[in-house]
C-alpha cells in the first residue's frame, strides 16, 4: 500500500490530515528502528549532542587538548555548524598539527562558512601528499571547490578520477555532470544525470538518504511530481469532506 494511499485513508478515519501525517511518521519510524534503520534516529543525535557538551567541558578545563579539539569539530561539522567547527580547529593548525586528516577536516569547516580559497589550499594540500585519502574523498571535496570557483576542466579531471574509486557516488556523477555542461559537452551531462538517478535507484535504502539531494538535482522533474501529488491528495481530502 502507497503512503500517499495509506495517509489519505487515515485522514478520512480521523479527519485530520496532520493527525493521519504525525501517525504515518511515528508508525514509518517505528518500523524504521526494528528493520533497516533508514531514517534519522533522534537519540543518536541526543548522544552526538552529549558528546559535544562533554568535549566542550573538556577543552574548557584544558585549551591544549588538541584531540578533544578534533573531535569536536569533526561532531560540528556532521551538524553543518562550520563556523564553530572552524573556530575550534583553528588551534590546532596553529600548533603545526598539518596531518591529512586535521587538514581535510579544517577545510571542510573553511568551505562551509565561506572561506572558498583557504578550503581549496587546505584539500590541494592533502590531495599533494595523500591523494587517496578518506577512499579518495578528497579528490570529490576538492573537484566541487574547483567546480565552483569556474575551473571546470580541472574539477572534471579528479570527479571522474573519483569515480574510478566509487563507483556508487550519485554526488560525483552530478557534480561531474555540471563539469561537463560547463565544459559544453552537454550529451555526456545528460547521460551522467541519467547513470546518476540510476545508480541512486539501485542503492540500498540505508545508502539513499545521503544521496537523495543529489539524486534529485539530478532529476529534479521527480520532486516537483512529489510536490503535485501531495497537493492534488490534499484537495481531493479536502473536497471530500465539502
Amino acid at each position: 500500500m502507497g503512503k500517499w494511499f495509506q495517509w489519505f485513508l487515515l485522514s478520512q478515519l480521523t479527519g485530520s490530515p496532520l493527525g493521519a501525517l504525525a501517525i504515518l511518521v511515528v508508525a514509518w519510524w517505528a518500523l524504521d528502528r526494528f528493520t533497516l534503520r533508514i531514517l534519522p534516529d533522534p537519540l543518536r543525535g541526543f548522544g552526538r549532542w552529549r558528546r559535544a557538551d562533554k568535549l566542550r567541558r573538556q577543552i574548557a578545563d584544558n585549551p591544549a587538548d588538541r584531540r578533544a579539539r578534533m573531535e569536536l569539530a569533526d561532531i560540528l561539522v556532521q551538524q553543518r555548524r562550520y563556523q564553530a567547527a572552524y573556530e575550534i580547529l583553528g588551534p590546532n593548525l596553529a600548533a603545526k598539527d598539518n596531518d591529512p586528516d586535521t587538514l581535510f577536516l579544517y577545510a571542510l569547516a573553511a568551505r562551509g562558512c565561506g572561506k572558498q580559497e583557504e578550503a581549496e589550499s587546505l584539500l590541494s594540500e592533502v590531495h599533494a601528499s595523500a591523494p587517496d585519502f578518506k577512499l579518495s574523498q578528497v579528490k570529490l571535496e576538492l573537484g566541487e571547490v574547483l567546480l565552483k570557483k569556474g575551473e571546470a576542466a580541472s574539477a572534471a579531471a579528479l570527479l571522474a578520477q573519483y569515480l574510478e574509486k566509487r563507483r556508487s557516488s550519485v554526488r560525483a556523477r552530478v557534480l561531474l555532470a555540471q563539469a561537463k555542461e560547463k565544459l559544453g559537452d552537454l550529451s555526456l551531462a545528460k547521460q551522467l544525470k541519467s547513470e546518476a538517478w540510476a545508480t541512486y535507484v539501485g542503492l540500498p535504502r540505508y545508502l539513499r538518504r545521503d544521496e537523495r539531494l543529489w539524486a534529485w538535482r539530478a532529476k529534479p522533474e521527480r520532486p516537483l511530481l512529489y510536490a503535485g501529488l501531495a497537493v492534488a491528495v490534499g484537495v481531493a481530502s479536502a473536497l471530500a469532506r465539502l
